[in-house]
């Protein structure tokens, strides 16, 4: 007569309690030292966040323990539910998804994207499954390199709410399909991450980029460049008169002939390059009304004109042709 196990019967007793515990009959059969000791870990996570192990999630261990790497794979998954500020409801999001986010990601951008998934944190309950499906979906048509750069800069911005992890990812979109990655940099430089998570004017300037960046993009290449320039110029300075920036943009996008919007965001972006700051105010309350009064034509010589005086003479000098502040000016 064989006798039985005693620590595997222990393990089917437990089993009937939290059935997280049948994930070992899986991983004991792979063989693999590194897995069996992330399965472990999986299993403490489970039981601490007070998750539930089903069918559906036997179904995702099965897939990753036939594909490459599954510890690395058991890793990420355990990671991205255990987290900095990670609740049931984000980790439960986690234990859930997986499986489809896996087979969305291309196999030779499945380690940024295991990469990438712990950096969400918190913000899983907000984004659901649907949300990172929607991050995978729109990084399908990217080269390799683009995924990755993609990703870093959408985890970056992690951890801290749904609506600025979309919105990261928008821009990142658009900025690597214009092949302006370096974009992506000067960005994170003028509203780092850290910032975005704990101040609240950054936070929703951030939030509000993803809008701007769709919104811009629609016009073409050149008015997304520009839009998204003029964001990091005054965000260097100042993220609420950027915001205020952003959304005045978003007015005239949303309002104006396409001739106009255009020379707006154009023209706006050349202000503040060539005379400063200092005229995100006009650019934002008077520069729109100039289009309705005058006409696009002239009003895009008073900036022409404007800029370089700012450029020649400096950017007080530029502000003063700006406001009419001569007769050569009003002229």
């Amino acid at each position: 007569m064989t006798s039985k196990d005693p620590l595997e019967t222990h393990r089917a007793e437990l089993a009937r309690k939290h059935p997280a515990y049948d994930l070992f009959l899986a991983t004991e059969k792979n063989g693999d030292d590194d897995v069996r000791r992330e399965a472990v870990q999986l299993v403490e996570t489970i039981i601490e966040k007070e998750l539930s192990w089903t069918t559906a999630q036997e179904s995702t261990l099965a897939a990753i323990l036939a594909s490459p790497r599954p510890a690395a794979t058991l890793t990420a998954w355990r990671k991205a539910m255990s987290g900095p500020g990670t609740s049931h409801k984000d980790a439960s999001v986690v234990l859930n998804g997986l499986g489809s986010w896996l087979e969305l990601a291309r196999e030779e951008a499945r380690q940024p994207f295991l990469d990438f998934l712990p950096h969400l944190g918190c913000c899983f309950a907000g984004l659901g499954t649907g949300g990172v499906q929607k991050i995978l979906e729109s990084a399908r048509e990217m080269k390799t390199d683009a995924i990755s750069q993609k990703l870093r800069f959408v985890g970056a911005y992690g951890n801290t709410t749904a609506a600025v992890v979309r919105s990261a990812d928008r821009v990142s979109h658009a900025a690597l399909l214009h092949d302006r990655g370096s974009m992506l940099e000067r960005l994170q430089t003028a509203l780092p991450p850290g910032k975005v998570r704990i101040e609240r004017d950054a936070n929703q300037l951030m939030a509000r980029l993803g809008e701007l960046s769709d919104a811009a993009d629609r016009l073409g290449a050149p008015t997304w460049n520009a839009a998204i320039e003029l964001i990091i110029r005054v965000a260097e300075n100042d993220e609420s008169s950027a915001d205020h920036a952003a959304r005045s943009m978003l007015r005239v996008l949303a309002a104006r002939p396409r001739d106009v919007a255009e020379a707006y965001v154009a023209d706006y972006n050349a202000l503040v390059q060539s005379i400063g700051v200092r005229c995100v105010g006009f650019g934002a309350r008077r520069l729109p009304k100039l289009y309705q009064d005058r006409g696009v034509d002239p009003t895009r010589k008073l900036v022409r004109l404007s800029c370089a005086a700012g450029e020649r003479y400096g950017p007080t000098a530029g502000e003063s042709f700006l406001e009419g502040g001569t007769s050569a000016a009003r002229g």
